[in-house]
């Protein structure tokens, strides 16, 4: 079912938003966004009612946009008259005054009893004291009156040991049902000067051994406080007891391995044997010196996703692939995301060459862990359709470490995503192997070279043009062009973009002024530039910013016209002060074209 998503301003008028209720009318699934302020928020939801026939309703305020608390209340209380939905979801942020939020839960309570039909519940509260004795008793009976509720999303804060044991007694709601897909995320919280007060959440407020209907569970947890770990030794033990799990997102701020050590967790975890999509994202800040992925493993595992980003906060850990990691050989996705977190050689190319099957790779490393075997490696993968390679933290003093990286891709001729996010001088062994590469690749059809974090500027920007030539096949293309001062390259670069007339989307960042390159950016390299990509027949987009010190930009939205002209599939432009071309030339009224005032960058 499409959606109609609205956003509302404090500038409109009530006449505006009776308008707007009477075209909604109409609609089954609508979402509103709303930046409404108190009178015409009130106006709202008092009309909330004509939009009865909705089978799906969601709700965003902005933070402080609201004076008062009772106006949430408001909200909560009218959504009772929906009671067709199917579908709810509630986005609500803290009004200016919070000193009464607990009616919220009261009136929500009560409107949950009335919506007989829904199906699919998401409550998302901001920071807002939202606890009383009496709005959980109604919130909880409320819950329990849906009767057909298969996914629950819920987001709030969570200051005290009682709004602890109200989110247990929702979660206890659940079990009751047969809800397949839960969503937890918590933020914890303590007001200053409190903070000594603060304890560890109980090792049961995440015990889920009774959900043994969950397909899809994604739990993420945010702190406040500084020096709190979380303890999730309940969750781990009940990880044997969800048999049915298809899918895990975990997002854990400051997570405990004192109760459970880091490979006993990711063990309970790769041993749910239904379980086909892993995503993990932990800040760690005590962790053994050496960790082991896939020390035990589920021979029948039917895992195909895998995402690990793990960010260690104390001193560096080194991760090895355990024994049985050669036993996962079904994966269709992989990304390794690491901070603080090196990768030992122990059973790294057996795990490779396992991965017969996988689809998508993405690798986001620090310069100092990666070694050449990590990327020679990436050889075995002959099924890859997409890599993304990026490197963290590259330091000068490791600047002119080289990885062979396009040698070890050149014959993954299934390759048709290829994303770098680091300089190419970082990348290419020999001229050879960095042309051979892209000979092979014949399928490849989307490339990327973003942030260039380059100590030897001139080198990466001496391998564009190259690149360029050897890009004949691809449809889309994104780049930063860092300039500097060497004769005629600029104009071999602009030549050699011209050639890739397969290009349908362009988005391209020039940078001629950083503090350790100060080449002046001329006319002429401007109008090579345009000369170049008005060659471009087939393209449909083009996003281009200046980030330079050429100042001349009448003269750039005048040759831009001419450039226009010769692309006849043109449909989305983007450019600097792009809200300027309307007046700048007639020929940008005549066309179909989509303006942008700012850059859309990556």
């Amino acid at each position: 079912m499409s959606q109609r998503q609205i956003r509302l301003l404090k500038s409109h008028k009530e006449s505006y938003l009776e308008d707007i209720l009477k075209n909604l009318n109409y609609e089954k699934s609508v979402f509103i966004q709303s930046d409404l302020e108190n009178d015409q928020f009130a106006f709202l939801i008092q009309n909330l009612k004509k939009l009865s026939n909705l089978t799906e309703f969601g709700i965003q305020t902005a933070y402080k946009s609201l004076s008062e608390s009772s106006l949430l209340s408001l909200l909560a209380k009218e959504i009772k008259n929906l009671s067709q939905l199917t579908k709810l979801k509630l986005k609500l942020e803290r009004p200016i005054e919070d000193r009464d939020s607990s009616k919220i839960l009261i009136e929500l309570g009560d409107s949950l009893q009335n919506l007989n039909n829904l199906e699919d519940l998401a409550l998302e509260f901001g920071n807002m004291k939202l606890f009383s004795e009496i709005g959980a008793i109604n919130l909880t009976t409320g819950f329990n009156s849906l009767q057909i509720l298969n996914k629950f999303h819920i987001s709030m804060y969570v200051y005290n040991q009682q709004e602890e044991n109200f989110i247990k007694e929702i979660l206890s709601s659940s079990i009751k049902k047969e809800v397949t897909e839960l969503s937890i995320h918590i933020i914890k919280y303590v007001e200053k000067g409190k903070e000594e007060k603060a304890t560890l959440y109980s090792q049961n407020i995440f015990n889920l051994s009774e959900f043994a209907q969950l397909n899809h569970l994604k739990l993420s947890i945010d702190k406040k406080i500084k020096n709190y770990e979380f303890d999730l030794k309940g969750f781990v033990n009940s990880l044997e007891y969800l048999k049915n799990l298809n899918k895990i997102y975990l997002n854990i701020d400051q997570m405990s391995f004192k109760q459970v050590n880091f490979s006993e967790f990711y063990d309970r975890l790769f041993q749910i044997v239904s379980l086909e999509e892993l995503e993990t994202r932990l800040v760690i800040s005590q962790i053994d010196k050496e960790i082991t992925l896939g020390e035990k493993m589920s021979e029948i595992s039917q895992l195909k996703t895998l995402n690990l980003k793990l960010v260690n906060k104390g001193k560096k850990s080194t991760l090895k692939f355990g024994q049985n990691i050669s036993k996962y050989n079904q994966f269709r996705k992989l990304q390794l995301d690491f901070k603080q977190i090196e990768l030992s050689e122990c059973g790294q190319q057996v795990f490779f060459q396992n991965l017969q099957k996988l689809q998508q790779f993405t690798s986001k490393l620090e310069m100092e862990s990666l070694t050449p075997s990590f990327v020679e490696n990436l050889q075995f993968l002959h099924q890859l359709k997409a890599i993304k390679f990026a490197i963290n933290n590259i330091q000068q003093q490791i600047a002119s470490k080289i990885l062979p990286f396009f040698k070890s891709i050149k014959n993954l001729t299934n390759l048709e995503i290829i994303e770098v996010c680091c300089g190419l001088g970082y990348l290419v062994t020999s001229q050879e192997d960095f042309e051979d590469c892209f000979k092979n690749l014949v399928n490849l059809r989307d490339f990327k070279i973003l942030q260039t974090n380059s100590y030897d500027v001139i080198k990466n920007f001496q391998l564009i043009a190259p690149l360029l030539k050897n890009l004949t096949q691809v449809e889309r293309l994104q780049a930063v062009l860092e300039i500097v001062e060497i004769p005629d390259q600029l104009k071999l670069i602009s030549q050699n973009l011209g050639q890739l007339i397969s290009l349908k989307s362009l988005n391209l960042r020039v940078i001629s002024y950083m503090h350790y390159n100060e080449y002046q950016l001329r006319q002429e390299d401007i109008q090579n530039l345009l000369d170049g990509i008005s060659n471009l027949i087939n393209l449909e987009s083009l996003n281009i910013y200046f980030d330079t010190n050429f100042n001349n930009y009448n003269f750039l939205y005048q040759n831009l016209s001419a450039v226009v002209q010769n692309l006849t599939q043109l449909r989305y432009l983007a450019v600097n002060g792009g809200s300027k071309l309307h007046s700048m030339n007639n020929i940008f009224k005549l066309k179909s074209l989509v303006f942008f005032n700012y850059f859309t960058y990556w």
